[in-house]
């Protein structure tokens, strides 16, 4: 049994591994030639990719610009409509 004002588990919890997210941002971080951080290199690709015509390319970059296009719908209804908004996004 456990004494009183000792702990059950005196060498702590264990150490967590790092994180993917974290992993990935240090490794993209890194500085390659030209002294560019790989991000600013994949960055400089998808911009190149995108000016050559890939319709993929120029779509990611903008829509982590800008955001995604809004959908417009057309809501010409006869009665009473129910409107539930489960989440509020600040653009």
């Amino acid at each position: 049994m456990f004494k009183k004002g000792q702990s059950g588990n005196p060498k702590g919890a264990p150490k967590k591994g790092l994180a993917m997210r974290d992993v990935f941002l240090k490794f993209m971080a890194a500085k390659e030639e030209g002294n560019l951080t790989r991000l600013e290199m994949v960055i400089n690709r998808l911009k190149e990719n995108a000016l050559g015509g890939d319709n993929a390319a120029c779509k990611w970059l903008a829509e982590q610009c800008i955001g995604k296009a809004v959908e417009t719908v057309d809501a010409n209804v006869k009665g009473d409509i129910k409107i539930t908004i489960n989440k509020i996004v600040d653009e």
